[in-house]
C-alpha cells in the first residue's frame, strides 16, 4: 500500500513505477488517494495533513479487515511517509497486527524546517508554487461548499506553506 506525497496520486511517476514493479513480480499493490487527490472533489471541509495518523489507521485497518490473510506492506513518500511514521510510532508493537513491513521515503521529519526550505529561493519557485497551484482551488471549493470563515483574498495572496497552513490547514484541523 502506497501513501503518496503532497498533492500526489496514483498517476505520479513513482506510484506508477512501484505498481508496475509489483505486477512484474506477481504481487498486488494499491495507491491510497488522500482526500481530494483522486480527481474527485473532497466533500468534507477537512483535508489531509502531515499529522493525520487517524486517517492512516482507518485505511490500513479497513484494508486488513477486508483482506485478513494478506501480507501488508506500507510505503509512504514525503508527507505520506511522515503520516505513516507517525502512525507507526503511535501504534508501537500493535502496528505488527496490521502491517508486516513499512518504509518511508524522502520524509520531511522536521516539518517546520522542511517548509522553510521549500518556501525560499528556487525551491519556492519550483515546488511550493506548484503545490499551491493545486491546493488553492481545492481550499477555495471547501470554503464555498462549507461556508468556512476563511478570507478568499487572503487565500489568493498565499505564497508559502506557512501561510496556507496558518490560514486553512491548522484551523480546520484543530491546531
Amino acid at each position: 500500500m502506497l501513501f503518496h506525497g503532497l498533492e500526489g496520486s496514483s498517476r505520479g511517476h513513482y506510484a506508477i513505477c512501484l505498481m508496475n514493479e509489483l505486477k512484474r513480480r506477481g504481487l498486488r499493490g494499491v495507491v491510497v488517494h488522500f482526500r481530494g487527490c483522486s480527481g474527485e472533489v473532497n466533500r468534507l471541509a477537512r483535508a489531509y495533513h502531515s499529522g493525520d495518523s487517524p486517517e492512516i489507521d482507518w485505511i490500513l485497518r479497513r484494508f486488513k479487515e477486508q483482506q485478513p490473510n494478506i501480507r501488508l506492506c506500507a510505503v509512504g513518500v514525503s508527507i505520506g511517509g511522515n503520516m505513516l511514521l507517525k502512525w507507526l510510532g503511535e501504534q508501537g508493537e500493535n502496528a505488527l497486527r496490521v502491517v508486516d513491513r513499512a518504509a518511508a521515503i524522502s520524509v520531511p521529519v522536521d516539518l517546520r524546517i522542511g517548509a522553510q526550505r521549500l518556501d525560499y529561493g528556487w525551491s519556492k519557485l519550483i515546488y511550493t508554487s506548484r503545490f499551491l497551484r493545486s491546493m488553492k482551488p481545492k481550499v477555495r471549493a471547501r470554503i464555498s461548499a462549507h461556508d468556512l470563515p476563511i478570507d478568499g483574498r487572503a487565500l489568493r495572496a498565499t505564497s508559502t506553506f506557512r501561510e496556507i497552513d496558518d490560514l486553512y490547514t491548522a484551523p480546520i484541523h484543530g491546531f
